[in-house]
Order: structure tokens, then C-alpha cells, then sequence
């Protein structure tokens, strides 16, 4: 993985499952669409996901990952606003360190959307913490979409382990069948789901001993 070996672990690169979410949310919003909400993406990498929700009209959106990153989401932003002829966009779009599992309030969490992309990789990030990150950024009126592409795991099935500490955590699941997925991204190996906050009790705080991922 060419962002590995410049040391910006798998940030610098959007993945398939980053594809896939980005052209699902144009395939059900379209330009406009989401006119009057508040976006987050989590492990945002080159920030492609979130700035397709700027582009789509958010009030304002959060890409969220680890420092060393972060200077990929800043120019792209920018780059985008030149892109699109909108140069109020990147104003719209705010870049910030985020640590999966800690207090989410200074980035103005709970949001309306909430995006995950590609965050799923057990062998290099424990998911536990980003269930938890899901619980601070979201309300019981948010919409999560998440996009996961698959990895054979010896010891553990990701789809059934993340399942399993959503619920646990009070979301509920749902599958989301390709047939509403952009018709010209959707892959075997991807997986699409949607959650649910089923009550705000955690909204925004962040553990006592809130550890980093």
C-alpha cells in the first residue's frame, strides 16, 4: 500500500469501499440534496467521501483522522472548490484530529450524516473504538452509512464481530441491497449498511479513560 510506505498508514489513498459510499450518497441525494446538514466523515483519508457531501450542498461537513493525514483532506478541500466553481465550499468543511473512542463535542458532534469508509480492517485498527466514535457523533436522528470491504480474517469475520458490538451498543443494522447502490459501483467484496442510534445517552461524551485508535 503506497500510503504505508510514506508513513501515512492507509489514509492517503481512497479505497474501493471509499468509491462505493461517495457514489452512493450522489446516486440518493443528487446536487442539493443535502441542503441543511451537518456531515462527519470518520477516517476521512484524503477527505473524497465528506467533500462529495459539500458538493451535494451540506452545511457543514467534518473530516475527521490522525494528524499525519490531515494535510490531505486540507488541500483537497480546497482543490474541490476550485473543481466544483464553488469557492465558498472549503469553508463549509472543517478538518480535524479525531481519535475513534474520545470526547466528540469540539467537533460539533451529534451530526445529521455520519459516513464510514474502509475503517474496517481489524488486523490494523480495533473496531471496538470506532463503535465507540459512532456513539459520540451520532444521535438517535442521525443517519450512518457505513462501507466495508471485505478481508478474509482468520480469527474473526469482521461483518459478524462489528455487527455483534454495533447492536451491543444500541444501534440497529440494516443491510443496504445493491440495487440501491450507484448501478456502476457496486462490488461483491463490498458490503453497505446502515445504522440507527437507538438512544442519545452517549451522545458526544467521551469515555472517562477515552483511548485513541
Amino acid at each position: 500500500v503506497c500510503g504505508e510506505r510514506k508513513g501515512l498508514g492507509t489514509g492517503s489513498t481512497v479505497w474501493d469501499g471509499g468509491q462505493i459510499l461517495l457514489k452512493f450518497i450522489e446516486h440518493k441525494f443528487g446536487r442539493g440534496g443535502l441542503k441543511g446538514k451537518s456531515v462527519v466523515d470518520l477516517g476521512s483519508g484524503t477527505g473524497a467521501v465528506g467533500l462529495v457531501a459539500a458538493v451535494l450542498g451540506a452545511d457543514r461537513v467534518t473530516l475527521t483522522d490522525q494528524k499525519q493525514v490531515l494535510h490531505l483532506a486540507t488541500e483537497n478541500a480546497l482543490s474541490c472548490a476550485k473543481a466544483v466553481g464553488d469557492p465558498e465550499l472549503h469553508k463549509r468543511v472543517k478538518v480535524a484530529e479525531y481519535s475513534w473512542g474520545e470526547d466528540a463535542r469540539h467537533l460539533g458532534a451529534p451530526f445529521d450524516v455520519v459516513l464510514v469508509a474502509d475503517c474496517i480492517v481489524p488486523k490494523l485498527y480495533p473496531m471496538a473504538p470506532l463503535v465507540d466514535a459512532l456513539k459520540r457523533v451520532s444521535s438517535s436522528k442521525s443517519l450512518i452509512w457505513i462501507c466495508y470491504d471485505h478481508r478474509c480474517n482468520s480469527e474473526v469475520d469482521p461483518r459478524v464481530k462489528f455487527r455483534e458490538l454495533c447492536e451491543e451498543a444500541g444501534f440497529s443494522f440494516k443491510i443496504i441491497p445493491r440495487s440501491e447502490w450507484h448501478p456502476d459501483f457496486v462490488l461483491e467484496d463490498c458490503y453497505m449498511w446502515e445504522l440507527k442510534k437507538l438512544s442519545d445517552s452517549e451522545e458526544g461524551r467521551g469515555a472517562p479513560d477515552g483511548k485513541s485508535s
